[in-house]
This record gives structure tokens, C-alpha cells and sequence, in this order.
């Protein structure tokens, strides 16, 4: 399912999927996943990844639903590097930061609703409430660099999902090598 980019990310591929397998069969036993994992492809950069199915998310007591497309790529939570210790962009959390970056991307909503939606994404996939507390501070903290980056991005005419005709991404490219294909290929938010 997971389509590895080099033999070098191989390993990393097999974690992302034994991750995406573990969140689903701990949450579906303890009632806590309303945001089924789906499949992604790690690029080169093993950071960023692309949805190979569309995700859907629809909070409890909501009849709003928010489908991330097929094609989309998030960095899963978008952690400084220094933190990793603490916190990785992989667990609990990281289909609701999908649909958090997804959000931020479209911007159809303020920041402060996708922030407030990452929090009750986060709260019903089971994160502890300290982790889901810490996690949304930092977002609300560090946030808008993200958001106004995002806006920038779109308004350049930069493209965060791969269209299906580009979803064989080359070996060796990272997410930031293939935009820029991408975009001089045409492809446009």
C-alpha cells in the first residue's frame, strides 16, 4: 500500500504503515478513531507524505464532514525537529493533523475553527488531554507562520495535491522538488 520513493526510505516506509496499523487496531478496540488512517507514499525527504485515498473526517455530534482528497501531502504534525524527543509528527495525533493541514491549506474556514477542529479531532482519536492541551498552545502559538505560508503558497499558484495523473512520484524526489515540477507542469491549487 505504501509505495516507497528509494530502498533507503524502505524501513521508514514499514514504520509509517506498522504506525497507520497500530493507531487503527488501538482505536477501533477502545471506540476512539472517527478519522480512519489511509494509506500514503513517503517521499525522499521523509517528511512529507501523499494521501493515496481520500480521508474523511466527521466529528461526533456533527453532521459537517471534511474530506481530505487523495493527492493531498501534510508532514503529519508539523513538529520542530528539536522536539522529537517529546513529540514526533507520527501517533494518536496524526490524522488530525492531516485534516489540520488540510484545513489550513483551504482556508474556507478561520484559523481559529481549523485550530479549534485539530482539538476535538485530536481529543475524539484518544489523545490525553495534556498532550492535546500542549499540542493545540503550540499550534495557536506557532501557527500563523504556517497559515500565512499557506496563503502565500496558494496565492503563487504553488499545489499541495497531486493530481491522479502525477501520483507516480519519480525516486529520489523530495516534495519540494516535485512542486516545482508540478507547477511547471501547470498544476494549480
Amino acid at each position: 500500500m505504501i509505495h516507497c520513493i528509494s530502498t533507503k526510505c524502505s524501513r521508514a516506509s514499514g514504520l509509517w504503515l506498522l504506525s497507520a496499523i497500530l493507531v487503527t487496531a488501538i482505536c477501533c478496540c477502545t471506540g476512539c478513531a472517527p478519522i480512519t488512517p489511509v494509506p500514503v507514499t513517503l517521499l525522499i525527504d521523509g517528511r512529507n507524505c501523499m494521501l493515496n485515498e481520500s480521508l474523511r473526517y466527521r466529528p461526533k455530534d456533527s453532521n459537517q464532514e471534511i474530506a481530505v482528497p487523495a493527492g493531498f501531502v501534510s508532514d503529519f504534525a508539523s513538529v520542530p525537529r528539536i522536539f522529537y524527543a517529546i513529540y514526533t509528527p507520527t501517533g494518536r495525533y496524526q490524522w488530525a493533523a492531516v485534516v489540520h493541514d488540510y484545513l489550513y491549506w483551504e482556508q474556507s474556514s478561520s484559523r481559529e475553527d481549523a485550530d479549534r477542529m485539530l482539538l476535538k479531532a485530536m481529543e475524539e482519536s484518544g489523545v490525553g488531554a495534556v498532550d492535546r492541551r500542549i499540542i493545540y498552545d503550540a499550534v495557536r502559538l506557532g501557527g500563523a507562520t504556517a497559515w500565512n505560508t499557506n496563503k502565500k503558497e496558494k496565492e503563487r499558484g504553488l499545489p499541495r495535491i497531486i493530481p491522479p495523473t502525477y501520483r507516480k512520484i519519480p525516486p529520489n524526489t523530495t516534495w519540494e522538488e516535485y512542486r516545482q515540477l508540478l507547477y511547471e507542469h501547470g498544476v494549480r491549487p
